[in-house]
């Protein structure tokens, strides 16, 4: 991280004159004022291993420095934006933000978990690189179209909207299908994709899903892929 090699820096001097009044007030109501720092880049840092986003902005108006532990904006139903969030971080957590309608500025890399519960109806401007994803009571959602080829574990519950897991390309570990009441098909899935699929509380059968995704299996093979995929 670009912020690692400036970290004594960062420390000692605060770079403040880096932004403006109205930034500092920002930070100083959003973040809390023991917490943060500004880099040599003006982008500002947080020494806490969780990043909260307090009393509901609207928006971010700094851009905050890459961050190695969970960015966390919850509960937050003014925020309309996510331009400003670290571009790489370990953790992102976006819940309980019903207008937020796009993922679109926020961020590229996720090393680990990326949980989302907004308005969005589709994925566009979700991370470029993460390594499980998790989409909870995404009201709107109607399409996966913005994942990137290749992630490890895929979590979906709550979306009742959504028809079909187009979108979804390449799936290393486990798919889990919760909830999603109109699913019929799991879509652009790659039939090469060596993780289990997993399903609870959908009214969908589980043969119209293998039916769905992978066309032309016959009947006396269905147990056995079944029992492969642990279905």
């Amino acid at each position: 991280m670009k912020i690692i090699k400036n970290y004594n820096k960062v420390i000692n001097e605060s770079n403040l004159e880096l932004l403006t009044q109205e930034q500092i007030d920002w930070c100083d109501n959003h973040i809390g004022s023991d917490s943060w720092y500004v880099n040599s880049d003006g982008e500002v840092y947080c020494k806490t291993e969780t990043i909260n986003i307090i009393n509901n902005p609207k928006e971010f108006l700094v851009q905050f420095a890459d961050h190695d532990g969970i960015f966390k904006c919850f509960n937050n139903p003014n925020l309309v934006s996510l331009k400003g969030s670290p571009r790489r971080v370990r953790d992102f957590y976006v819940q309980r933000v019903p207008n937020l309608y796009t993922l679109e500025g926020g961020q590229l890399e996720v090393k680990n978990l990326y949980l989302c519960e907004t308005s969005i109806s589709n994925l566009i401007g979700s991370p470029k690189k993460v390594n499980n994803i998790s989409i909870r009571r995404c009201a709107n959602l109607e399409s996966l179209i913005g994942l990137p080829d290749n992630i490890n574990i895929f979590y979906i519950s709550g979306c009742n909207t959504i028809t079909k897991l187009d979108g979804l390309s390449y799936v290393n570990s486990s798919i889990s299908l919760d909830s999603c009441d109109k699913l019929n098909s799991l879509g652009s899935l790659n039939k090469e994709s060596p993780c289990k699929i997993y399903i609870d509380n959908c009214s969908l059968p589980e043969l119209e899903i293998i039916s769905n995704w992978y066309n032309g299996i016959e009947p006396e093979e269905v147990d056995k892929f079944k029992s492969d995929w642990e279905i």
